[in-house]
Order: structure tokens, then sequence, then C-alpha cells
């Protein structure tokens, strides 16, 4: 037997054993297809009707075990606030798998044997198999997680007697989870989903109530150690308790009664990213004592906001930028100079925002301040 003759043996043994192992793994695919979408059902209808699966809790201890559950933790909570997008692309990702599937399979079985080609195709045909069983394995388990992380808001809400007391939370998950940060990240979507989804949460709030609230927002940062999105960074704007005019700012800061959270009036090198646009220069910013909340006001004494001015706004950060600079460069700053103060901000500055309006080229703007200084120092 020749050299040209072994080689074409080969190449039609490989092609044969390719086919077979594509035939094999098709029907494989086929079984574990059935096997999952029973499986998801039967979990569906368990947990729809049945207090506690057993099934889905050994799951879960095992995930918990072998410390893997905080790594499918960000994925299943994605899954629970993106479940149409989710399962739309899960199927557009199958569906162009399954096309490649068929050209793969009409080269397979229409072309002449025993050519490279038809070796590449069968591989290749084998890897798209094996792609289709990962992506299903993963979503299995994500909405397994997902259950599970959902299952957890419901017990805790049921079980919380009504108080927002969001960083108790925290050790409560974590038993499950075994983790710091996926606690706190699961306890911060509770807040979030009180504060955007209900009508008590945060305007009914006493001052002292508000302030806990937004006291226990920041402690649940600082236990996640980061700000991981947009949703996160422009919940801060929630947070706003200043007084809707500059008059009403200085009423409250002169008296020691209503000043709560005692604000104070910031420097104007402290309040350069404030003063963007038209008389930006004549914007004054307060901040409360314990360095969280902001407020800015413009040349006709209204409290910029969302809808006035989202670009000079006053934020509430997640850390105080005087005993925390560390913190406030990483929750507060960082987060800014990436997702800036709204989307709208966001893309009106896609190109860049140009520069702040010189304060200490006008004269007037200066006298303006230290008017204001003297009425809030007296």
């Amino acid at each position: 037997m020749d050299t040209e003759t072994a080689l074409i043996t080969i190449k039609k043994t490989l092609g044969r054993i390719l086919a077979g192992a594509v035939k094999f793994s098709n029907i494989i695919l086929f079984i574990l297809l059935f096997l999952f979408a029973g499986i998801l059902v039967g979990i569906i209808l368990i947990d729809r009707y049945v207090t506690d699966s057993f099934f889905t809790g050994q799951i879960i201890n095992i995930l918990i075990e072998n410390k893997l559950a905080v790594w499918l933790f960000s994925p299943a909570q994605w899954l629970i606030k993106h479940s149409i997008a989710n399962m739309l692309g899960f199927l557009l990702i199958c569906t162009v798998l399954l096309l490649l599937k068929s050209f793969f399979k009409r080269v397979v079985y229409k072309k002449q044997r025993g050519t490279w080609r038809v070796i590449i195709a069968s591989f290749a045909n084998l890897l798209v198999n094996f792609a289709i069983l990962i992506i299903l394995f993963v979503v299995f388990v994500n909405i397994i997680v997902a259950g599970y992380v959902t299952n957890t808001y419901d017990s805790i809400v049921s079980g919380d007697g009504g108080k927002y007391e969001y960083a108790d939370m925290v050790n409560q998950i974590e038993m499950h989870l075994n983790d710091t940060k996926a606690a706190a990240s699961l306890a911060l979507g509770k807040l979030m989903f009180d504060v955007n989804y209900s009508r008590d949460i945060p305007e009914n709030l006493s001052d002292d109530e508000y302030r806990e609230l937004a006291l226990e927002l920041c402690a649940l940062i600082e236990l996640k150690g980061s700000v991981d999105n947009a949703e996160e960074h422009y919940f801060r704007n929630n947070f706003s308790r200043a007084p809707k005019t500059l008059s009403g700012m200085i009423e409250t800061i002169t008296s020691s009664e209503d000043n709560k959270f005692g604000w104070k009036l910031m420097p104007p090198d402290q309040s350069l990213l404030h003063m963007y646009g038209p008389d930006g220069e004549y914007n004054l910013k307060f901040i409360s004592s314990d360095g969280y909340f902001e407020a800015v006001y413009n040349r006709a004494g209204e409290l910029l906001t969302e809808e006035n001015d989202p670009v000079n706004m006053g934020t509430f950060n997640y850390a105080d930028p005087v005993s925390a600079p560390g913190k406030h460069s990483v929750y507060d700053v960082l987060p800014y100079f990436v997702w800036n103060n709204t989307e709208e901000v966001l893309r009106m500055y896609s190109d860049g925002m140009g520069e702040p309006q010189d304060y200490y080229a006008n004269e007037d703007a200066q006298e303006r301040y230290n008017r204001y200084r003297a009425f809030s120092e007296n």
C-alpha cells in the first residue's frame, strides 16, 4: 500500500469515526434536551405547588459547598431582571447553533466522504453540539439559582415585619450564599426595588428614617465594595431632601431645629464640577455635615435636579468625601466619570463635556458667593 492510498484510508476511517460521533452526540443532545425540559417543568411545578423543593435544595447545597453559588449569583440576578431579553438571547444563540448544525449535516452526508472537508465539518458539528450542551447547562443552573434568589427575596420580605433594615438582611442571606458581597448585592437589590416601586419610600419617611435608610444604602455599597453598573450609580438620584429654593436652604441653615442634615455651603474650588453651562459660575453647592447629601442652586435660586439641570445637579454620595476620600473616589467619583449624573447627560456629552465656567474670572459671582456665605454663617 503506497503512502497516498494509506492517507486516503486514514481520512475515510477518521471521517467515519467522526460521523458516528456526530450521530451519537445528536442522540445524546436530543435525550438531554428532553431531560432538561422535563426537569425544568418539574422544578417550576414543584416551586409553584410545594413549599420546599428537596431537589432544588440539594442542588443549591452542592453549589454552596463547592463555593459555586457566588459565581452564579450575578448571572442569576441578571436573569431575574432581564428574563425576556435573556430568553430571547438564549433562543437566538440556539437558533444560530442549530442552523450551523444543519449546514454541517448537509456537508457531512451529501458531500463526498474521505476528504478533509468532511472531517473538519464533522469536528465542527461536535463542537456545536458541545456548545449547545454548555448553554443548556448554564441556563439550567441559572434558573435554579434565580429561583433560589427570588425565594430568598420573598422569605426576607415576608419576615421583616415591615422594617427596612437592609443591612440585617446581609447576615441572613450570607448564611446561604456564603459570600458577603453577593449577600450585600441581594439586599441592595431589595432596597432598590422598594424605593423604585413603593410610594411610601422614601417620600413618607421622617427625616431621621430617611437618613437611616440612606446610611443603610451606603453600608450595603461598602459591603459590596464597588458600584457595578449604571443602575446602581443612577439610583443615588433618589436621595435628596434639600429645600427647593436657595432662600429655603438659608432659612434651614440659620435654624438649628430645622437643619437636621447639617447643611453647609461649600467653597468654590470644591464646586467646579457643578458650574457648567451659562451662568454656571453662579451655582452654589451645599453639602450635609456627614458628607452624603448634596444640593446645588442656580443663579435664580432654584434647586437643580434631573429635570431642570442634570449636568450640575447635586448627587448623593455613597461615601463621605472628607472622612473617606478613597472610598469616595471608588464609589462616587469613578462612577461619575463612567456614567455621569444621568443617561441623558451621558448621551449629551459623549464627546466630552468641555470646561466649567471660570468662577474666579467673574467678580459678580464671587460677590454673590461671599454674600450667601455670610448668610449661612450667621
